[in-house]
């Protein structure tokens, strides 16, 4: 908008005559100037600004930004304020929310651990600000009771109606690739007769549709199947000849059947099914049972495979930070006796990146039937435990896990020096330093190999 000052210049006068169709008369009285607009109907009044003039009747000019600041300053205030007090807001709630998820009480657990994630928006430069939405906030304030994976309530609470199952799992070539192995919470692997060994596979915070093939029990299997009150799986057992136990006593220890009768043990056998397709290929009968968890359950009472019991928790820490962990390490460990290197073999490479072991065999991935996934831990634990063995029933063994003993520990691809122990059938097995400070293990996947004291294992 254009605005026209008369003055006592006859030019000027002209000059306003021309104007298109503008008028504009001013009277200075007192240096203070008031504008007079025509009622040309052109002019939108609405839009009127009021110039500034200075003591000889000049206009100053005023910079359009400190205009618009002046006219709009309550609004810019506004569109300030309203982000700022959104971001408090949500930081208030930020840490009553990890304030309570602090305070969690889990019988027997550690509930320092509390961890609280959220999924934040992608920062857009076009967005003036951007927030959380409170419902993708995650609050993992429970943890796994065999690997400490952090869980949230919900997800402890379904869970925990459940008893854990354990499997024992086939490991001779014939078996492999088995199923179900990468989505348990912890395996032991352990020695049998003949040099080879057999996987104790133990699911609780996910049940595979498949597990197997499953094989027979060995009385030590038992010793650890107390610490966790697990509804075991098995097909078949070790059994001593009533004649050989009569003539030497001391065979109970290599009789499933003894043991069972002398340990509360929840036990079952129904409900496999053979693998079609691994006797079409003509597999040995005895690699061919798999079980689902629904065919489990729906073969045992209610109470059988419902509860959890309490379980003693291990420690834990965060994962190493990734410029501290080592950057080569590997474990090979044997299960033949005398110290060769006969029999089965569990070979592991260490990851620095994902910061776990993986599981191979002669170099390949060893990968999960189910989900062709590779087997993967984040902590490895080798346990050297007294075995012995009665030569005169096919050469059945009996491993003391009950006591104490040497341990190697690899996590973060290092290895650490220490010792195992378990002060009774049903205690949760610990883990301590060489200087006597418990273990810290890193939160995930666990696999326990437990060897005999002259059985051979490299690490590094």
């Amino acid at each position: 908008m254009k605005f026209l000052f008369n003055s006592k210049s006859e030019k000027q006068k002209e000059n306003i005559t021309e104007n298109k169709g503008f008028e504009s008369k001013f009277t200075n009285t007192n240096s203070v100037t008031t504008p007079v607009v025509s009622q040309n109907t052109d002019v939108k009044t609405s839009a009127q600004v009021t110039p500034t003039l200075d003591a000889n009747g000049k206009v100053v000019k005023t910079s359009k930004v400190l205009e618009f600041l002046k006219k709009h300053k309550g609004l810019i205030i506004m569109v300030l304020f309203i982000p700022i007090s959104i971001v408090l807001v949500i930081l208030a709630l930020y840490y009553v929310v990890l304030g309570s998820a602090s305070k969690s009480n889990l019988p027997g657990m550690d509930t320092s651990f509390a961890l609280v994630e959220s999924k934040v928006k992608e920062f857009n430069p076009k967005d003036f600000y951007y927030t959380v939405p409170l419902s993708e906030v995650t609050v993992r304030d429970k943890q796994n009771p065999f690997n400490g994976e952090l869980l949230t309530s919900e997800q402890y609470k379904a869970l925990s109606v459940y008893r854990p199952i354990a499997v024992s799992t086939d490991n001779q070539q014939d078996a492999k690739p088995q199923s179900g192995v990468s989505e348990a919470d912890i395996v032991y692997e352990l020695p049998v007769e003949g040099g080879i060994s057999r996987y104790l596979a133990f699911y609780w915070s996910s049940f595979p549709k498949s597990m197997g093939p499953v094989r027979s029990f060995r009385p030590y299997f038992g010793d650890i199947v107390q610490e966790y009150d697990a509804l075991l799986y098995h097909i078949g057992q070790s059994e001593i000849s009533d004649a050989a136990l009569q003539t030497n006593p001391e065979l109970t220890v290599y009789d499933s059947s003894i043991y069972f009768s002398q340990n509360n043990i929840k036990r079952t056998s129904c409900g496999y099914v053979r693998d079609a397709e691994r006797i079409k290929n003509q597999v040995a009968i005895e690699h061919t049972a798999y079980i689902s968890v629904d065919n489990l359950r729906s073969c045992v009472s209610e109470s059988d495979y419902k509860g959890l019991s309490t379980i003693t928790a291990l420690k834990y820490k965060p994962d190493m930070d990734y410029s501290l962990r080592s950057n080569n390490s590997s474990a090979t460990i044997y299960f033949g006796s005398g110290g060769g290197s006969t029999g089965n073999r569990s070979e592991w490479v260490y990851n620095r990146t994902e910061n776990n072991y993986r599981k191979v065999i002669d170099g390949k991935d060893d990968i999960d039937r189910n989900n062709s996934q590779s087997i993967k831990v984040k902590n490895l634990i080798i346990e050297i435990a007294p075995i012995k063995s009665d030569y005169n029933s096919a050469g059945r063994l009996s491993i003391n896990i009950v006591g104490q003993g040497k341990a190697i520990f690899m996590l973060d691809g290092k290895v650490v020096e220490g010792i195992w122990q378990k002060d009774s059938k049903t205690a949760r097995t610990k883990y301590y330093k060489s200087d006597g400070s418990e273990l810290e293990l890193n939160r995930g996947k666990i696999w326990v190999s437990i060897i005999g004291n002259d059985s051979k294992y490299q690490v590094q």
